[in-house]
C-alpha cells in the first residue's frame, strides 16, 4: 500500500493545528468564565505538544491510521473541566463548549478570505472541489501550490470539525449548547447526560474500585454506637461515603461529616436502581417524645413544603437545581419501645421526570440522634421498606449512650421535639441524590444530511460546478473521551 508521505504531512499539520486551536479555545473560554482546570494543565495553548501528550491516541495513532487506510483523517482530543463548576454554572459550560467550534469557524472564515483574495489577485484559481483542492495555484509547482493545498485543507477540515462537533449528541460539544437556554433544572440534567464520557467514567470507576466494604460488627464514633452488618448488607466507612456522595454521585460537599453508609451486598454505585443508607449523628441533646401521639402530620407536611420552597429559591441562585417536596412517600411512624422514628419523603429535583426518595430513620439516644437517610428513587420504596426492619436492627447506641441512659440532672435536653425532627433540615437532607451517571442519549445512527449541500456551496463560492447533493451517514462509536472532539473528514 503506497502512502504519499508529503500529502500525509500536509493533512496532519492542518489536523493537529486545527484540533489544538479547538481545544485551546475550550480552555480559554473556561478560564474566562471561572474554571482554570484546562489552563492549569497547559492546554490554553496553540502549541500542539500538550494536546498530543494528553490525547496521543486521538491526536497521533488514529489520524495517521485513518489516512493510511482511508486517505483522510479522523481523530479527537479533549480538554478537562471542573464538573462541579459546570453544574453550578450550566450556561457558562455551554459557552465553553461553543468556543471549540467557534475557533474552527474562525479558521474557516480566515481560509475563505485568503482563498478569495488569492483568486481576485490571480494567484489562485478554483480547483476540483474536493476537500484538498478547493483552490489550486496558477503555477503547478512551488510554494504557491503548497499554500493552495493548505488553505483548501484548512477550510474543509475545520468546517467539518466544527459542524460535526455541533451535533447534539454526547460527548460532542453540541450536546451542551442547550444548557444556554434551558431552565436551571433541565440544564443540570442535560449537563449530566453530556458528562457521560469514557475518561470520566473511567475516573469514577477508579474511585469506586477504591471503596472498602466491611461486614460484621462496626464501632461508630469512638464507641458511641455500633452497626452489626448481617449477610446481604455491607458497610462503607466515612471516607468512602464522602467519595461516593461527592466524587461519584456528584453531591455538593456535605456540611456535616458522616459515620458511614450501609448498602445492599449487591451494591453497584453505577446501577440505576442502586440505593444506600447514610449514617450521621446530631448531638443536639435528649429529644422528648411526649408529643408522639399528638402530631398532625398533615399540617407538618404543609409547613415543610413552604420551607423547601424558600430554600429551593436559594439553591437556584447558587446554581443548583430546584427542589420540590412532593409529599409523604410513607407517613411518619414512631416506635416508643425502641425510640426509633422513620418516614419517607418524595422529592423532585428541577424538571426531572424521576422523583427521589428520602427514606429517613432516626434513633433517639441519650445526647442526640442517629440519623439514617436512604438515598434512592421512589421506585425503590417497597424494597427499602422491606429492608427497614433489618436496617433498624443493625444500628444501636452502645450502653451508656441509649435513650434510657438519660440523666436529667446532667444531660442536655434538645430545644425541639419529634415534629421538628421530621421537618428540620428537609432541604439539606433531600439534597443527596444519585446524579452523575445519568441516562445516556441513545444514538444508533446520525444522519449528517447537509454535507453534500455544503460541498455544493463551496464549489459555487470558488467557481466549481454544482452537483446533486446526497446524504452521508455517520455511525459514531461509543464516546471514549472527556468531551471527545472528533475531526471527521470524508
Amino acid at each position: 500500500m503506497g502512502v504519499d508521505l508529503v500529502e500525509l504531512i500536509k493533512w496532519y499539520l492542518v489536523f493537529i493545528c486545527s484540533t489544538s486551536a479547538h481545544e485551546a479555545a475550550h480552555a480559554w473560554a473556561a478560564r474566562r468564565l471561572g474554571d482554570d482546570t484546562g489552563a492549569r494543565q497547559g492546554l490554553l495553548s496553540l502549541n500542539p505538544q500538550p494536546h498530543l501528550m494528553r490525547s496521543p491516541v486521538g491526536m497521533v495513532v488514529v489520524p495517521l491510521l485513518s489516512f493510511i487506510f482511508g486517505g483522510w483523517m479522523i481523530g479527537w482530543a479533549s480538554t478537562p473541566y471542573d464538573l462541579a463548576w459546570a453544574e453550578r454554572h450550566p450556561r457558562r459550560a455551554a459557552l465553553m463548549s461553543a468556543a471549540g467550534p467557534a475557533a474552527n469557524l474562525a479558521i474557516v472564515l480566515a481560509a475563505a478570505f485568503a482563498m478569495r483574495l488569492g483568486i481576485e489577485w490571480g494567484v489562485l484559481r478554483a480547483g476540483s472541489g474536493s476537500l484538498g483542492s478547493l483552490v489550486v495555484a496558477r503555477e503547478v509547482d512551488g510554494l504557491g501550490a503548497f499554500f493552495a493545498r493548505m488553505l483548501s485543507l484548512s477550510f474543509s477540515l475545520n468546517l467539518l470539525l466544527g459542524a460535526f462537533n455541533l451535533l447534539p449528541v454526547p460527548p460532542l460539544d453540541g450536546s451542551a449548547l442547550p444548557l444556554a437556554v434551558l431552565p436551571a433544572g433541565a440544564a443540570l440534567l442535560a449537563l449530566r447526560a453530556y458528562a457521560q464520557e469514557e475518561p470520566r467514567r473511567a475516573q469514577l470507576q477508579s474511585l469506586a474500585d477504591k471503596l472498602t466494604y466491611q461486614s460484621g460488627d462496626i464501632t461508630l464514633r469512638d464507641g458511641l454506637a455500633k452497626v452489626s452488618v448481617p449477610a446481604g448488607f455491607r458497610y462503607v466507612n466515612p471516607a468512602g461515603t464522602e467519595t461516593l456522595l461527592t466524587g461519584i454521585w456528584g453531591n455538593p460537599p456535605g456540611r456535616q461529616s458522616t459515620l458511614g453508609m450501609l448498602v445492599p451486598e449487591t451494591f453497584d454505585p453505577f446501577q440505576r436502581g442502586a440505593w444506600a443508607v447514610v449514617i450521621s449523628y446530631d448531638e443536639d441533646g435528649y429529644i422528648k417524645d411526649d408529643d408522639a401521639d399528638d402530631l398532625n402530620y398533615g399540617d407538618l407536611l404543609k409547613s415543610m413544603k413552604e420551607e423547601v420552597t424558600r430554600v429551593s429559591a436559594e439553591r437556584v441562585k447558587d446554581g443548583y437545581s430546584s427542589i420540590e417536596l412532593v409529599g409523604w412517600a410513607a407517613p411518619p411512624r414512631y416506635d416508643r419501645a425502641t425510640h426509633k422514628f422513620y418516614w419517607a419523603k418524595e422529592v423532585k429535583f428541577g424538571d426531572s421526570p424521576e422523583h427521589t426518595l428520602n427514606y429517613n430513620i432516626r434513633i433517639l439516644g441519650r445526647r442526640g440522634v442517629l440519623v439514617l437517610n436512604a438515598i434512592a428513587g421512589v421506585e425503590q420504596l417497597h424494597e427499602i421498606e422491606a429492608a427497614t426492619p433489618t436496617i433498624l436492627s443493625m444500628v444501636e447506641f452502645n450502653s451508656g449512650q441509649r435513650y434510657s441512659d438519660f440523666t436529667p440532672s446532667t444531660d442536655k435536653v434538645a430545644t425541639y421535639g419529634l415534629a421538628a425532627l421530621v421537618a428540620g433540615g428537609v432541604a439539606a437532607k433531600a439534597g443527596l441524590f444519585k446524579g452523575l451517571i445519568a441516562i445516556l442519549i441513545a444514538a444508533k445512527k446520525l444522519i449528517f444530511v447537509g454535507l453534500a449541500a455544503v460541498m455544493a456551496f463551496l464549489r459555487r463560492l470558488f467557481g466549481g460546478k454544482p452537483q446533486e447533493p446526497s446524504a452521508v451517514t455517520i455511525e459514531p462509536s461509543a464516546p471514549p473521551e472527556s468531551r471527545k472532539d472528533e475531526g471527521q473528514q470524508d
